[in-house]
C-alpha cells in the first residue's frame, strides 16, 4: 500500500491464554498463540484505526482496545525554514528569529539543517556554511521536496514550496 505505515501492538499477558485474536476496524487480522505479547500490523493506510486484542482461555475472553491515527508526513526542503523553495540567508535568519523571538515557523523539520533531530544554533551555523560555501549541503530532503525518513520530533505542518 502506497504511503502506508506499520503499527506495532504490544501487551503484557496477565495469564497464560489459549489464544489471542487481533482485530483492526472490526476485521480479524490474526490469531496468535496464547503466549504472544505483540503483533506487527504492516502496511496500514493513513487514518484513524481501532484495534482490539482479545485473549481467550477456558471459554472466557477479555478484550482491550486502542485507537491509532496515522498521518502522512508533510513534504519539505531541509534548511528552507521560510518555505520559499531555496536555501539562502533568510533561512538561518528566520531560524534565529524562531529560536530567540518566538516567530512562528510552519515546518520545524526544515530548521534541522544537519538532520540530527534537533533545531538549534548548530543548524544555523550549518546553514550559513552551506549558503556562503565551504560547508556540506543539508541532509535529505535537500535540495528537492521530500519527507523525513523517520518521523522526527520537530514536526512539519506546512512547507509552501512543497505540494
Amino acid at each position: 500500500v502506497a504511503d502506508a505505515q506499520d503499527v506495532q501492538l504490544s501487551w503484557i499477558p496477565a495469564a497464560p491464554y489459549d489464544g489471542i485474536t487481533i482485530f483492526r476496524d472490526g476485521i480479524e487480522l490474526a490469531t496468535l498463540l496464547g503466549s504472544a505479547s505483540g503483533y506487527l500490523d504492516p502496511g496500514v493506510p493513513p487514518g484513524l484505526h481501532q484495534y482490539q486484542v482479545t485473549a481467550s482461555s477456558a471459554g472466557f475472553s477479555s478484550s482491550a482496545t486502542c485507537s491509532v491515527t496515522l498521518v502522512l508526513p508533510t513534504p519539505f526542503i531541509r534548511s528552507d525554514g521560510n518555505g520559499d523553495g531555496t536555501l539562502d540567508i533568510s533561512d538561518p535568519v528566520l531560524h534565529l528569529q524562531w529560536q530567540f523571538l518566538g516567530v512562528a515557523v510552519g515546518c520545524l523539520e526544515a530548521l534541522d539543517s544537519d538532520g540530527d533531530g534537533e533545531a538549534g544554533l548548530p543548524d544555523v551555523i550549518f546553514s550559513l556554511a552551506a549558503v556562503f560555501g565551504g560547508g556540506p549541503s543539508p541532509a535529505a530532503p535537500f535540495p528537492d521536496c521530500g519527507v523525513e525518513a523517520t518521523l522526527g520530533p520537530l514536526g512539519c505542518v506546512s512547507a509552501p514550496a512543497c505540494p
